[in-house]
Parts: C-alpha cells; structure tokens; sequence
C-alpha cells in the first residue's frame, strides 16, 4: 500500500509543477523583422505580440519604459537595448480572449569578427511577465524564431 501511496504522491507533486512552473499557454508571444538585412552592433526595431489565446480575460504587466528589460534572447549574440528611462511604471494591461498588445523594442546584434560580410543569424525572444516580486519568478514565454542577414 505504501508503494501506491508513494507513486500517487509523486504523480500529484508532479502534475503540479507543470501547472505552477509550466510556460503559459494563454499568453502567445509573437515577434517581426522590420527589415531583413540588418548592421553589426547597430540597434534595430523589432515588433512584439502579446496575445491573448485564452478563453479568459488576462492581465500583463509590462513597464512603461523598461519594456526592453522584460526581454531575453536564446542567441548570445542578440542583446536587448536598454535605452535611458528617467521614471518607470508598471502598466496594467487586460486582454480579452483574442486581444493583443503590440509594442516595438530595440535589438543589437554583436558579432565577434569573422570572415563572413554577411551571416544568417536566428533568434527568439522570451518574454517575463512582471511578477511584482510576490510569486515565484515565471519562466518566460518565447516568441517564433526569425532570421536576420547581419553585415559587417
């Protein structure tokens, strides 16, 4: 009896940490190019979309001017730009089932030198729910993958 009890357990703690720690489903994250070919280390604008997929209202948080922040890449050679910001806020934004927010944030692509003048370079972005520092930190939401031709 004990062995059942033990795999029940185990089954339980299990199915809940992929509903705790699990990526959200509700909550599809899309980015695009603006332009296909793109300079080393020169800061270039990338659109994002934060969809709501779900049958319910959801609320994102994002920061007024350090949305840049709230982004990851999976390419240690695509950076975020961080840009000065005097004063943020967080922005509260609801969703209903379809909805979207669209917001453009900066990118740079540093390159270590090569012999290649122009190099394919495929990314995705993730993006972090603000969690106002009561829950545990949610593990990002990550975007499709797009493909840049970086020149030197």
């Amino acid at each position: 009896m004990n062995k059942y009890n033990l795999l029940l357990s185990t089954l339980l703690m299990y199915f809940s940490a992929l509903i705790l720690y699990g990526q959200d489903s509700s909550l599809k994250v899309e980015i695009k190019l603006a332009q296909m070919s793109v300079i080393n280390n020169e800061n270039f604008s990338l659109s994002t979309t934060l969809r709501n997929t779900s049958a319910e209202e959801q609320v994102v948080e994002v920061w007024s001017c350090g949305y840049s922040n709230q982004w990851s890449s999976d390419n240690s050679s695509v950076h975020m730009y961080r840009g000065p910001c005097m004063k943020t806020g967080l922005l509260q934004i609801r969703l209903k089932s379809g909805d979207a927010y669209q917001r453009d944030v900066m990118v740079y692509i540093n390159l270590a030198s090569g012999n290649s003048n122009n190099e394919p370079i495929t990314f995705r972005l993730g993006f972090a729910n603000v969690s106002r520092g009561v829950a545990p930190k949610m593990p990002l939401t990550w975007s499709n993958a797009v493909t840049v031709s970086v020149t030197r």
